[in-house]
């Protein structure tokens, strides 16, 4: 007769550390204007890293500041971390920020957006700019016809589009040399080669 087998007693689960609060207090907000570089769309792996999509694909400032400031979804603080590592990959970035150890801790994150101080960009070469820079330029024709004035740049994954204020509408450009030809910004002017009809008075 065989002898009956003992039941064997499942292992007890190792009980979770429940995850530290890494957010830091809300800081004060700086007195230098900020300018925001884009957002936090997801987690990624499992050590706290997180995706990142920046409004100019082409930004290097990620990679030029040891803390930014970020702004939690349905949240007006701002809270400063320290930057850890960032690297390419793919269509955008991976961060890494100091105390962001776990995944659910960047899960968190999700969606938030990021800022630094304009004094901390860095510098560009002469031909390029930033869009905060083209905001309430003035906008005129070839034909030197005032077309209204820069009222925001919106970014867009294939050219950024030039949202001027033109009478009491607004009109989207894509800022590209055949549209766009001229942009100075010592002089304080863009040049624009609209198509027909684009700023026709639409009361005529």
């Amino acid at each position: 007769m065989s002898k009956p087998r003992a039941k064997r007693t499942p292992p007890k689960r190792k009980s979770q550390k429940p995850r530290s609060n890494f957010f830091l207090p809300p800081s004060p907000k700086p007195e230098q204007p900020l300018l925001s570089l884009g957002y936090i769309t997801q987690p990624h792996g499992l050590h706290g890293e997180f995706r990142v999509h920046l409004h100019n694909a082409k930004s290097e400032a990620l990679y030029d500041n040891e803390t930014f400031y970020l702004q939690l979804p349905e949240e007006k603080t701002l809270r400063q971390f320290e930057v850890r590592s960032v690297h390419k990959h793919s269509k955008g970035y991976l961060v890494k920020i100091k105390d962001c150890r776990y995944r659910d801790q960047a899960e968190s994150l999700k969606r938030a957006e990021i800022f630094v101080l304009e004094e901390e960009l860095p510098a560009l070469e002469e031909d390029e700019y930033y869009f905060f820079e083209l905001e309430g330029l003035p906008v005129f024709s070839p034909e030197g016809d005032a077309l209204g004035h820069v009222d925001h740049v919106l970014p867009n994954p294939g050219n950024p589009l030039m949202v001027v204020a033109y009478q009491e509408r607004q009109v989207m450009i894509p800022i590209v040399e055949a549209l766009v030809p001229e942009i100075d910004l010592e002089e304080g002017k863009i040049i624009v080669r609209p198509i027909p009809g684009l700023f026709d008075d639409e009361s005529s």
